[in-house]
C-alpha cells in the first residue's frame, strides 16, 4: 500500500463478538480489555426501584424509613442502594439503584426484595426495572426516567 494511504478496513461495519458467557462485548476481544470495561463475562447487572410510601406516615418517619428499615434488609440479601426519597405531600417517593457488593445482582435477590417490600405495611406501591447493565446505561434507563420524570421534580 503506498505511504500515506489507508485501508478501507475502517470504513466496513464493525462486527459484534458475543461472549460464551454473556451478551456482547462490542467488538472487544482480549479479555483483560473486557474486564476493564466492564464488558461481557465482566458485566454487572443492576435494577432501579421507586418505593412510594404511604401519606399517612409522619414526615421525619418516611424520611427515616429507608435508613432504618431498608437498608438493614437490602444488606442482609447481600446488596446495596444509591439514590435517596423526596418527600411530597401525597407520600414519600424514594428512588434508588441496587446493586450486588459483590458481581451482579442476581433474579433471586431482586424477587426476593420485591417481595418484602411488597408486604410492608408502610409502603403503598413498588415499581422496578428488569436486571440491567450498571455501566453501560442504554435505552432501560432512557425509559425508566421518562416514566418517573415528575419524581425528580
Amino acid at each position: 500500500m503506498p505511504k500515506g494511504q489507508r485501508n478501507s478496513y475502517h470504513l466496513l461495519p464493525k462486527r459484534r463478538v458475543y461472549s460464551e458467557q454473556r451478551g456482547p462485548t462490542n467488538g472487544v476481544k482480549k479479555r483483560r480489555l473486557r474486564k476493564k470495561r466492564r464488558l461481557g463475562e465482566f458485566r454487572e447487572d443492576i435494577f432501579r426501584i421507586r418505593i412510594k410510601l404511604k401519606a399517612s406516615l409522619l414526615r421525619n418517619e418516611a424520611e427515616d424509613w429507608d435508613w432504618d428499615i431498608l437498608i438493614p434488609q437490602v444488606e442482609k440479601l447481600h446488596l446495596g442502594v444509591g439514590g435517596g426519597s423526596r418527600w411530597r405531600p401525597d407520600g414519600v417517593v424514594c428512588n434508588f439503584h441496587v446493586q450486588s457488593r459483590f458481581g451482579s445482582v442476581t433474579k433471586e435477590q431482586r424477587q426476593d426484595l420485591l417481595d418484602w417490600l411488597s408486604k410492608r405495611p408502610e409502603v403503598e406501591s413498588v415499581d422496578a426495572t428488569g436486571l440491567i447493565d450498571g455501566w453501560w446505561p442504554g435505552k432501560e434507563h432512557d425509559e425508566w426516567d421518562k416514566k418517573h420524570e415528575g419524581d425528580y421534580e
